[in-house]
This record gives structure tokens, sequence and C-alpha cells, in this order.
């Protein structure tokens, strides 16, 4: 009986890859592996990318020296597909390339992962077999390659895809790619940096483009330009597909491409890197199996992470990985923006309030998920340069703050309901009652405003669809829509007639119900003293003390802590129409604050 292949250590940025073969006439496999530095290697072998599934050892690989690795269903299937396609060469797969009995070696070759994808040849990921439909999504994504393609080769400009080429792929093709999409390599987190990471697009031979990366499944190979494509046409084109009837798979699988594609550019720009609280923002919808991963799957990619120097300890705790992640960004390197994804109720119990759990369910974020949508152009705390403090051992942070103002009271709204298209469609006494509360609460959350320089319906406008992708709330049309709805008596008698008869104020409900939509797990607010607008994670309440953290892009909220006088909780971070951009800090000088 063959014993158990023991892996050599390995040395310094060394690396193994491994090669395939048959076993005789058998449809056993063997295998053989390779050991080189990271550099010495550079070009020779292909990274795979793939879902682990079940942890069951159900085969094994033959090995020289008569040894053998026990593998898991997955890691098989990798195998026999890589042998079938005839092509001896070497391969990089996590499973068998990493000691996964050693967890100092798994620690050191996690923190390698970012460069021995980089210096593969390619990235092809691998979706598994028995795709249904698989035939016509290859068909479907291969057809906006070449529609692509013919785009780039005769237009000046590759930068906007011609929209009147969308009726070539209708509707329905879309359910062609079910199947696909519900592969759960779409919603791995270990895929970003896999992703990010793959070599460019590179000229082949006949001047033909040679994919860095590709995805495979059954006997078909996809580049990735065909999935960029179809993420840029429903992202940059506002085609809806939730009002398509998209699935939700391949709704969260589309969107996670589009997260996906961002984080690679931004990654790309080095005058332009990647911060852990954009990395973290962006990959809250993706899984992982070990919370510890929301930390070490990224690390490649985000430029303050690695300068934090925080090593990879899968022995560590979760929480001291946690804990010690934001100690190293937020004390050491003054990363203050962590905060962004920090809170109250977002929390272990056991963990400070400042120091981010990324465990929690990414649909309980509020306002701190909308961070990574543009806010990081906010400049709540100016220019100013942070002063913070850390305490190892108490576990408390010592930060520069001014105090704004006071969380005074907040308004309800009703929950969104299952989309159903067009306002103007709802129907019902629940629609009814449902838009006429809308209304409502419009009508209380204007009144809680005061302003002697701007007008409140634009005011409140801008808090509304702070969070919406490219909205002008100077558009006359958009603040005409809000004064129709606030002087209104029964907003659901007047759908479809009268005044709501113009495509413009069709154009005002959707923007109004999409940002109501996103704000469904935060609070809007009305501040004490000042009389401003805001919203903030549910967590807050009354009294909690609106505040600008030096360092920190955008407002939070504070609380006095009950347990230990003279301390604070930090409760999450906020949208204050009014204080995005500075004006905070002429109001008050600023104070310490002593965050536990």
């Amino acid at each position: 009986m063959p014993r158990q292949y023991q892996y050599r250590p390995l040395g310094h940025r060394e690396i193994r890859v491994v090669q395939f073969r048959h076993c005789g006439d058998t449809h056993d496999l063997s295998c053989e592996f390779r050991v080189g530095t990271a550099d010495g290697l550079r070009n020779t072998y292909t990274a795979i990318s793939y879902c682990w599934g079940q942890p069951d050892r159900v085969s094994e690989l033959s090995c020289p020296g008569d040894q053998s690795i026990r593998i898991t269903h997955a890691v098989g299937e990798i195998a026999h597909w890589l042998v079938g396609r005839g092509l001896e060469q070497y391969y990089w797969i996590d499973f068998l390339c990493i000691n996964q009995d050693d967890l100092d070696e798994k620690a050191e070759q996690v923190a390698l992962m970012g460069t021995i994808f980089s210096y593969s040849q390619k990235v092809e990921a691998w979706l598994g077999r028995d795709v249904e439909d698989g035939e016509a999504a290859y068909k479907f994504l291969i057809g906006i390659a070449t529609v692509y393609v013919g785009f780039a080769t005769n237009a000046a400009s590759q930068t906007q895809f011609p929209t009147e080429w969308w009726p070539e792929f209708p509707p329905s093709d879309f359910a062609r790619c079910k199947g696909l999409f519900q592969r759960p390599w779409f919603t791995r987190l270990w895929v970003i940096q896999e992703f990010a990471m793959a070599p460019e697009i590179r000229k082949g031979c006949n001047n033909s483009d040679d994919e860095g990366l590709s995805l495979c499944y059954d006997d078909f190979t996809i580049p990735w330009l065909a999935f960029l494509w179809l993420s840029h046409l429903t992202h940059h084109h506002a085609i809806d597909l939730e009002l398509l009837g998209v699935d939700t798979e391949t709704y969260t699988a589309i969107a996670n491409m589009t997260s996906m594609n961002r984080m690679r550019i931004r990654y790309r720009l080095l005058d332009k890197p990647l911060t852990l609280a954009q990395g973290l923002g962006e990959s809250l919808q993706f899984q992982t199996s070990d919370p510890r991963d929301r930390i070490y799957a990224i690390n490649g990619l985000c430029l303050n992470l690695n300068v934090g120097g925080i090593p990879l300890d899968y022995k560590a705790s979760v929480n001291d990985v946690y804990y010690e992640t934001a100690y190293a960004l937020i004390a050491g390197n003054k990363a203050v923006d962590v905060l962004a994804v920090a809170g109250v109720g977002y929390v272990d119990n056991e963990l400070p309030s400042w120091v981010p759990d990324w465990r929690r369910d990414p649909s309980l974020t509020g306002a701190i998920a909308l961070y990574h949508q543009g806010w990081e152009t906010c400049r709540a705390s100016g220019t100013l340069v942070p002063h913070v403090q850390g305490d190892w051992n108490a576990k408390s942070l010592t930060i520069s703050a001014v105090h704004v103002d006071t969380y005074d009271r907040d308004f309800p709204f009703p929950q969104p309901q299952p989309r159903p298209g067009l306002v103007q469609r709802f129907i019902g006494p629940s629609a009814r009652l449902w838009v006429n509360e809308i209304r409502d609460f419009l009508k209380g959350a204007v009144q809680c405003i005061y302003s002697e320089e701007e007008p409140r319906d634009l005011i409140l406008a801008r808090t509304l669809t702070a969070h919406v992708p490219g909205v002008d709330v100077n558009n006359q049309e958009l603040l005409d829509g809000l004064d129709i709805w606030l002087r209104l008596n029964d907003v659901a008698d007047d759908l479809g007639t009268g005044e709501w008869k113009s495509p413009s104020k069709d154009h005002f409900i959707m923007t109004i119900l999409e940002g109501l939509k996103h704000l469904a797990t935060s609070k809007i607010f009305g501040s004490q003293g000042r009389r401003l607008l805001g919203f903030g994670p549910k967590s807050a309440r009354e009294g909690d003390m609106i505040c600008i953290l030096i360092g920190l892009s955008i407002p939070c909220l504070l609380r006095p802590n009950e347990s230990k006088r003279g301390t604070w909780k930090f409760v999450g971070v906020c949208y204050v129409d009014g204080l995005m951009y500075g004006e905070g800090l002429k109001i008050r000088p600023r104070e310490e604050f002593i965050l536990v």
C-alpha cells in the first residue's frame, strides 16, 4: 500500500507546481512536483482557480517513491480535466501545491498567492462538469465577445459599448446562463485576488489576443472578455436585470463580476491603489468558509494592508486576527478610514467597537456598504493629518475629533416591497398604503431641515440619492417631481394621471425608490441643534454624537460608554448633508476621544 506523500519543506519564496499523467493504460492518475523560487518558475505554469467543494478526500494520486496523496472530488475532477487536454505542462493548484497539514507553510504560501497568480503564464478558472445548458451559455457569451471584438476593431474608442447592438442578445438569452452562473465560483472570496492578479491580456501568435484569464467547464473555454462585456452592458447601460426577470444567481454573479473588475482596475492603477476599506466594501457579498480569509484573501490587493506588515497566521483566533489587523492599520498606519467598516451593532461583543468584524451580514451594513461607491471622494475632515494613539493592552484608540451636533430623531420609512416594476403598476390596497407612507415619510423628513442657503427639497433629494450612481440632484425635473410628491394628498390616486404622466416623473419616482431601497438597512435622522438631515446605521439612537474624526472621510456617530466614564463607543459612519466636505471643522475645536 502506498505511503502518504511527504512534502519537503519549502525555502524562502519557493513554490511547488504539479504535473499530471495517466498511470499506464488505467484511468488512475499520477502527479509529480517541481520546486523552485517564484522568480525562477515565472511564466512556466498555469494557475488554477476553483472552488474546493466538499472537504472529504475521496480518491488519491500516485506519487514517485511509492507514495500517494488523498484528494477531494474537486481536485480529482480538475486533474482528469487537465490530463484529458493532452498538454504536458505544470499547474499551480493550492490544495496540492501547499502542504495543507503545515499551518506555517500555508500562511507563507497564502502570503505569496498574489505573486503566484501574477507570475503564471495564465489563470484558468474551473467551474465544474455537467453545467445545465452549458453549450447555450457558451454560444451566448462568445457572441457577446465577438460583438465586442468587432466594435473594438472598428471604433476609435474602446471605452463605450454601442447600445444599439444590444438587441442582438434578447433578454431571454440570459436564461441560458442560469446553470453556469449558479456555480459557486462566482461567489467565492478567493477568486477576487486570483482574478485581479491574473496576467494581462497579451498578444499571441497571429497577433491574436491571448487571455490572461479564462473560465472553463465541461469541454468549453470562455475568455474573461465575454464576462467583462456582459458586466459592462448591464452596469454602464442600466439594463435592469430584475425587471427582465433574471434569476437571483445570475444577478448576483454579474454584480460580483462587476466588483471583481473594479478591484482589478484599482489594483492595476498604481497611482490610485486599493485600500482595505474599499477592498472589504467590494468583497462583502463574496463567501468564504474561514472568517480569517476576509483579511487574508485580499491581502495582496490592498496597499495599506501590506504596509501594515500583518502576518498571516492560521493558528490565531478570528478575533485576534481582526483586532491585530485593525490596530496595525489604524494605530500603526493612521489608516482611519478603516473605521468606515466598524461600529456598534456590526461587531462581535468581544471586539472593541472600533474593530471591524468582517463576518457581519452584508445586508445589515447600512451606510458603511456605501463607502466604496464613490464616498472616498468626500473630505469631511479635510486634509488634516490624523492624530491616533492606540493602547494594545486596553484595546482602546485615542483619536482627535470635532463634535458637530447630536442625533435627535429618526424618520421611519416603509420597507421596500418586492420589486413590482414602475410605480404606476402598483395595484391593490397594500401598494396604495405603501406609496402614501413614503409620501408621509418625505414630508416629515423635509420639515426637520433648516437652511438659509439652499432649498429644503434639494437637501432632501441629495440625502435620499447620495449613494445612487449618476444622479444629478440639481436636475429641475427631479426637484419638480419631489415637489409634486410633497404636495399631493393621495399619491396612489394620482399615479399615472395628471402631472405624473410626464416621463420625467417616472425618472423621479424610480430614482427616489432606488434610494429608498438602498436605505432600507439605515436610519434617516435629523440633528438636534443645526437641523441637519442624514442617514446612518440601524444601531444609531437619540443622544449619539455626530462627529468628524480627523482622518475619516465621512462623518460618524459616537456614544458615551455606560460602563466606563470618559470613553466612547464607535456607532458607525453616516451621511450628513452639509458635513461631507469639511464644513464641520469650523463649528467647534477638536477634542480627544478614547474609543473602546
